[in-house]
């Protein structure tokens, strides 16, 4: 009973999904991989659904037609064919999808000539190498091109015929990972930006004031109290910092809020810690 109320809702999912995009499936495919002859075919839709007009393909408007299809010849488990068909992947899949993405990305980071020119010119208009390299990836990194790359290949591995609908279904998976956290560009690309920094010193791009804020960004303890004060990044000067400080006390102080008792000390103790920074 528990697998079934499983599959349903597998089955839900999917149908929602394809109602968005157009995938059919001819009928030859379905008998070749259920390994019925036409006549069984036939007889299904005459003598079960008693109707006379026989799907020569199945897609988002005739779903429920091709599960009770599959159920009617014990294929229980509808939702592999499903995504041997490039309908809807299963959950394991999904997985395997996203450590595919990941190693395909990372692989692609590794393999990317740095463009020293514009690497220089990333680094010259900010503050923080933090964000001239961002900079640079956002000019000299191809995110979308790298996913189409991955679905291309995970496709092909898995044997997976690629359509329109099993694209859009693993691209929409990453996007769901990143909106998330289950990916961050800063797991992403965190030894690429080591890569990039590496680089800028040895072509002597960076001064020794932003060598520090990029060594103390990879300091877990400051890593720690930048979370504390919800800010990515130390900033510019104690003024701003006391500006920061001063709007989380107020939003936290138990006085106007009764649940924030805790993170206030938090609050209190990190501002000591972080104004010792800027001695």
């Amino acid at each position: 009973m528990g697998h079934s109320i499983k599959q349903n809702l597998l089955y839900s999912e999917m149908k929602e999904l394809c109602e968005n995009i157009f995938h059919k499936i001819s009928y030859q495919t379905v008998l070749m991989d259920l390994k019925i002859s036409y006549a069984q075919y036939l007889s299904y839709f005459y003598k079960i659904q008693q109707t006379f007009e026989i799907p020569e393909y199945f897609d988002k408007d005739n779903l429920e037609e091709l599960k009770g299809l599959l159920e009617y010849f014990c294929r229980k488990d509808f939702i592999k064919f499903f995504s041997k068909w490039g309908i809807f992947f299963n959950q394991e899949e999904l997985y395997d999808w996203m450590e595919f993405y990941v190693s395909i990305f990372l692989s692609s980071l590794v393999n990317h000539k740095i463009n020293l020119e514009s690497l220089k010119i990333s680094l010259m208009g900010c503050k923080d190498p933090n964000d001239g390299f961002a900079f640079y990836c956002n000019n000299h990194i191809d995110e979308e091109s790298i996913l189409e790359k991955a679905v291309e290949l995970f496709l092909k591995e898995k044997k997976i015929k690629k359509n329109e609908l099993n694209i859009y279904y693993l691209k929409k998976y990453i996007n769901t990972c990143y909106e998330k956290k289950i990916l961050t560009t800063e797991f992403l690309y965190k030894d690429f930006y080591n890569l990039l920094y590496n680089e800028a010193i040895k072509n002597n791009f960076i001064s020794d004031k932003k060598k520090k804020k990029f060594i103390d960004c990879r300091n877990p303890r400051l890593k720690h109290f930048l979370e504390i004060f919800e800010i990515h990044r130390l900033p510019e000067s104690k003024e701003e910092l006391k500006k920061i400080y001063y709007n989380l006390i107020k939003k936290y102080h138990p006085d106007t809020n009764p649940a924030g008792l805790e993170k206030t000390k938090l609050i209190i103790e990190t501002y000591s810690s972080l104004l010792k920074l800027y001695e």
